[in-house]
């Protein structure tokens, strides 16, 4: 079931109609977007961003077919992407991931149209060693922020 779909079904069971058209133009980040030939609603990123909601991006690394994962049903066909991470309320939270390897998780739904993918960051073998988090905005005025960038000195440090 498509995304639109899914969320006009649970809109219609809704009771209370002020909630309805208040969680309807919340979630409403579907724009008619023109994208690899094809016109379609599509997520918005500045729906998304403008209404607090983290997000991720993926993008191809060293060339790989992006899409590869959507048209098999196997769960052990892997391929390298970038990663991106932007939480609009904690942007210290914000990094992009080079070479992570990805997958289809779960048979059931590697069978479906729209897949769920798993994302390794912290595999130790093959490729996927050279996995690298790099904070996009580093913030050492909270403990959160300072954590990550002690992750962040941690993993360069040890090559990780």
């Amino acid at each position: 079931m498509e995304w639109a779909q899914a969320f006009k079904n649970y809109l219609v069971r809704l009771t209370d109609t002020e909630v309805m058209v208040k969680e309807y133009a919340f979630e409403d980040i579907l724009k008619s977007q023109t994208a690899e030939g094809s016109t379609q609603s599509r997520p918005s990123a500045a729906e998304i961003y403008s209404r607090g909601m983290p997000y991720i991006v993926e993008c191809p690394y060293e060339g790989p077919d992006i899409e590869a994962l959507d048209g098999t049903t196997s769960t052990s066909t892997k391929i390298y992407i970038t990663l991106y991470y932007f939480d609009p309320e904690r942007p210290w939270r914000n990094f992009k991931a080079v070479s992570v390897q990805t997958r289809n998780q779960g048979t059931t739904s590697a069978k479906r149209p729209v897949k769920n993918k798993r994302y390794y960051l912290a595999k130790s073998k093959g490729k996927n060693k050279d996995t690298r988090i790099i904070l996009l905005n580093p913030d050492d005025t909270t403990e959160e922020g300072r954590r990550a960038i002690a992750f962040g000195c941690h993993q360069q440090s040890t090559g990780r």
